[in-house]
């Protein structure tokens, strides 16, 4: 669920005919670190396995998509036995999140006409990039945010920088108090 876990791979590769074959070589190309005993390009008598081990260290495509696909393959070259493949999903936990703040500069108002001055920050607290990310705020004027309103693609601990603004009525000075909410959604 984390940038950096790693995932460790077992792999082994079987000599499942009744000939010995001269060079055995295991593949992983999608995981780091292979490893293999007897090492890669030994041969093999029938029954006999290469055991091997590898990784792969999850990234921020890996959480977004939920799971990574790994596939290693056998091969003895041109030693006549089949190319083999096996493959295993390990599946990702997706926390798609978003956390939203909004602070007045005033610390109050009296009189008609005066401003109230919003900062409003909305982050992606979540660990998963997620799009279309749009700040809303209708009881304000003025509202502009950065880098963009809606965000297209926001990063696992991003953010998008608002202000807004509200000028006092006669009806807010009669209530004794003015209301005024922020909202953040991806439209998930």
């Amino acid at each position: 669920d984390s940038v950096g876990d790693v995932i460790h791979y077992s792999i082994t590769a079987t000599n499942d005919g009744n000939t010995t074959l001269a060079s055995v070589t295991v593949t992983d190309p999608n995981a780091t670190g292979l490893t293999c005993t007897p090492a890669n390009g030994s041969s093999l008598s029938p029954g006999a396995s290469l055991s091997c081990t590898a990784s792969h260290t999850i990234t921020q495509a890996d959480i977004d998509a939920g799971s990574y696909f790994n596939q290693a393959c056998v091969d003895d070259g041109p030693g006549g036995a089949a190319s083999k493949c096996a493959d295993v999903t390990t599946p990702g936990s997706k926390n798609p999140h978003l956390a939203i703040t909004k602070v007045a500069t005033e610390s109050g108002f009296n009189a008609v006409g005066q401003v109230i001055h919003y900062t409003i920050v909305a982050t992606n607290d979540g660990n998963v990039t997620l799009s279309n990310v749009l700040v809303t705020d209708p009881n304000a004027a003025a509202l502009t945010c950065l880098p963009s309103n809606p965000v297209a693609s926001l990063a696992p601990g991003a953010t998008i920088n608002c202000t807004a603004t509200h000028t006092i009525t006669q009806a807010d000075l009669n209530a004794g108090s003015y209301f005024n909410q922020a909202c953040v959604d991806d439209g998930a």
